[in-house]
């Protein structure tokens, strides 16, 4: 039988700690990654509001305009909110049917656009793109109350406060379709250079 040296052993030992050492590491790491896989999947998981639910009171902060509640109970048109942010190309893209959609409103619906970039960045962005109506900035509560998770994203609500329909992401062809048929606007379409990214 062979003598190991004790420098042996324990250089044998040392890697077998480290072995087990890494092994738990990545058993941690791989369990905390599923939980957060799991959190993901439920958050992308909530189902929209259901048609006819009556949406909760808005505290809206006007950007180049005064600040305001928008509640429901005293509704003359439907509501129109458009979800944007000044920094999501897609929303770059429907740039054009934003303002058609805020140029056409008139007696049809009141078109609400709302944001949770900063006053100063909605500033900016309204001025450059040379937005002849208020933009709004809403809570991140607000918009985890009306589920607004991706930009754009378009919300039709009655006057009354019910739900009627939501348009996520910018408007496809078949989307423009239901958008003009359902308000009965039209739309310019998205432009063609956001809508050949992958």
């Amino acid at each position: 039988m062979r003598k190991l040296s004790l420098a042996t052993l324990l250089r044998s030992f040392t890697e077998r700690n480290l072995l087990l050492l890494l092994l738990l590491v990545s058993v941690g790491v791989n369990v905390s990654l599923a939980l957060k896989v799991r959190q993901d999947q439920a958050a992308l998981s909530q189902k929209p509001f259901p048609t006819g639910n009556i949406a909760p009171a808005l505290s809206l902060r006007g950007v180049r305009a005064a600040d305001e509640s928008l509640s429901f109970d005293h509704g003359k048109l439907p509501v129109l909110l458009y979800w944007f942010s000044p920094t999501c190309g897609w929303c770059e893209a429907n740039l054009s049917n934003f303002k058609a959609l805020a140029s056409q409103a008139s007696n049809k619906y009141r078109f609400v656009p709302v944001s949770m970039a900063s006053v100063t960045d909605l500033d900016s962005y309204a001025r450059e793109r040379k937005l002849g109506f208020p933009v709004y900035r809403i809570s991140s509560s607000a918009a985890k109350q009306y589920r607004f998770q991706g930009t754009p994203d378009t919300l039709l609500v009655t006057a009354r406060g019910s739900f009627v329909r939501r348009w996520p992401g910018a408007y496809s062809p078949s989307r423009l379709t239901e958008i003009e048929k359902a308000l009965s606007v039209e739309l310019p379409g998205v432009a063609k250079q956001a809508s050949n990214r992958k």
